[in-house]
């Protein structure tokens, strides 16, 4: 009965302001931005992409459709901000991905992860995994990304 209604619940969104935001005292996340973005230190620095904004928000968009057991909760298209759900491969337990792309420069972007799964203290690196994967996908989108 409990995971029944685990696998059900959808997250309420809350979109986080990557400037100044507080890590959990639980080890069950991950995250990262590009140097200098965040009064908190990534565990990655996000890459920097050579592309504009509007052709990585396509790029984003079209990887994320491909994702499995996501939803998108909450999106703020004209700050390229997203929160989403994404249920975990085997026991479906919900995670909650809060995502934001950002203009460097006119022909440069770059991005800001911050997954979290929703209960338990550890995530057998599942949030890891995610972003690592969700960064490598992007960047097989993106012609001129390495």
């Amino acid at each position: 009965m409990i995971l029944a209604k685990l696998l059900g619940e959808v997250i309420a969104p809350i979109q986080v302001d990557f400037t100044q935001f507080n890590l959990p005292n639980k080890p069950n996340y991950y995250f990262c931005c590009p140097e200098g973005f965040s009064n908190i230190t990534p565990q990655k620095l996000s890459p920097i992409y050579p592309v504009s904004l509007d052709e990585l928000d396509s790029a984003w968009q079209e990887m994320i459709k491909r994702q499995p057991h996501i939803a998108c909760l909450a999106s703020d298209l004209a700050r390229y901000k997203f929160t989403y759900q994404q249920k975990t491969k085997y026991l479906r337990f919900p995670d909650t991905i809060n995502v934001e792309l950002l203009p460097l420069s006119e022909n440069t972007s770059s991005i800001a992860i911050y997954s979290q799964s929703r209960y338990g203290y550890s995530d057998l690196k599942t949030n890891q995994k995610r972003v690592y994967h969700w960064l490598e996908e992007l960047c097989q989108n993106l012609p001129n990304a390495k």
